[in-house]
């Protein structure tokens, strides 16, 4: 196969899916794959019994594609049109594409992302491993070339059964982030935008930059993740020696024959041991006026861009709580149909960024929040998931999230400012979105309770 025929167009790709005996520990194959240094995604929802771990392309002319979110459909489209199984027509079986978009495709990399991959991007792993349920599979996908010879896969390469144990944790040496002051400065400015008129709600992001003693090992992230939060998404995705990686619990848009799915969370509160205490905190913020406000944002714009590529949409009319492991939201769920011709990354383009992430306007939202956070998202809050040759697929926002590189490791997490919003409160509201990350690095929640309090 010649680098012309690829860019033409005039390829194929083969894929061969077999059953797999010998079970499989998708943490550890994670693992091994990002050591290996290829590119490599990891997914999984603990509580459908679903993962999916994928590494390598079937050429080195089929490396990852720059895309972004609005022409990601055309190139699912165009990769499935190039695929032949083996055997054909095999139901529930064949590969996926991955994908990961930045959080805003025109804003420049920078800190912390600078030197990792500058576009958004989707794949088609070489080789997947995959569970649904009870069934184990290994997917095998080349580009071209003689079955035989091209999904030929060595039992030492597979991704599936080597084990390794878990080196002790590295020790937290620093950790910096935005101070105390330059967050309360930065809400009031955007209190003072609202007020005005120009905005109806900001998102507004922090991160923590924490420096250890040495490298993490992924898989034990990974696995305490999924074990902590098994109705979340567990994803990671690695490149260049990087490995960003979190358990996020918004859906942004899931489809599955034909019928969608989206989850909206926006207002928060937290958590409590003392059942009692809990109770309370949820019934608060049922009852909230700006939780409600905020929730509301969100409902009105999804519901707008929805309903014309749909053909039939239905949502919650009241919000219902999302209980967390440490915080607790608001939660409307929308279902519907696809609209004829539809494409479920075309609805994740519709959408997106919601004013879960973004903000209302949305230009002059995104404007203010960038002066006042100092640093690139990247892929923190951008769509993440996988879609397979049918179109069915999940898509979820990359929060709860972490970028880990080498010794560094990135923390993200945001609140949404909007009339009523207190300084105070959204700084500890941020602080609690930081937990499931601490905790599966191991560390206490309140080990950076004092970083940018000085």
């Amino acid at each position: 196969m010649n680098r012309e025929s690829v860019k033409n167009g005039r390829w194929h790709l083969i894929s061969r899916t077999e059953s797999l005996d010998s079970e499989s520990d998708p943490f550890e194959a994670f693992e091994k794959a990002r050591l290996r240094g290829e590119p490599s995604f990891f997914w999984m929802h603990p509580s459908d019994g679903l993962w999916m771990v994928g590494e390598g392309v079937p050429r080195k002319e089929l490396q990852p594609r720059p895309c972004i979110i609005s022409t990601a459909a055309e190139t699912h489209r165009h990769w499935m049109q190039n695929l032949r199984l083996d055997p054909a027509g095999r139901p529930g079986v064949g590969p996926v594409l991955f994908g990961a978009f930045r959080f805003r495709s025109d804003h420049p990399v920078g800190i912390p992302w600078t030197g990792l991959t500058p576009d958004p991007f989707i794949f088609c792993p070489l080789q997947m491993i995959k569970m649904n349920g009870a069934v184990s599979r290994i997917v095998t996908t080349a580009a071209d070339g003689p079955l035989a010879e091209d999904l030929n896969v060595k039992d030492s390469d597979s991704p599936s059964t080597r084990s390794f144990s878990e080196p002790p944790a590295p020790r937290l040496i620093e950790a910096e982030g935005m101070s105390y002051g330059g967050w309360v400065e930065g809400v009031q400015r955007i209190l003072g935008e609202v007020g005005k008129g120009r905005v109806e709600k900001t998102t507004l992001a922090r991160y923590l930059h924490l420096r250890f003693s040495g490298s993490w090992n992924c898989a034990g992230i990974l696995r305490r993740l999924s074990a902590s939060y098994p109705d979340c998404r567990i994803f990671a995705i690695a490149e260049k020696g990087a490995c960003f990686l979190g358990a996020t619990p918004e859906l942004l848009m899931e489809q599955k024959g034909g019928r969608i799915q989206s989850v909206c969370l926006a207002g928060s509160a937290p958590r409590s041991t003392d059942a009692g205490t809990d109770t309370e905190a949820g019934r608060a913020l049922l009852g909230d006026r700006k939780e409600r406000r905020e929730h509301e944002i969100v409902v009105r714009w999804i519901a707008e861009r929805l309903k014309g590529k749909t053909s039939s949409l239905s949502w919650d009319r009241e919000p219902r709580l999302r209980r967390l492991r440490a915080v607790q939201h608001l939660q409307t769920v929308f279902e519907g149909a696809v609209a004829p011709g539809g494409h479920l990354l075309d609805l994740v383009s519709a959408i997106h960024p919601t004013p879960a992430v973004g903000g209302v306007p949305l230009n002059r939202a995104l404007e203010l929040s960038g002066d006042i956070e100092m640093f690139d998202r990247g892929l923190y809050a951008g769509p993440i998931g996988w879609i397979d040759g049918r179109g069915d697929g999940e898509v979820a926002l990359g929060i709860r999230s972490a970028l880990i590189r080498g010794e560094d490791v990135h923390l993200f997490a945001g609140a949404g400012i909007v009339k009523g919003s207190d300084p105070e409160r959204e700084w500890r509201e941020v602080s609690l979105k930081f937990a499931p990350l601490l905790g599966a690095l191991q560390l206490p929640p309140d080990t950076v309770s004092g970083v940018g309090m000085e």
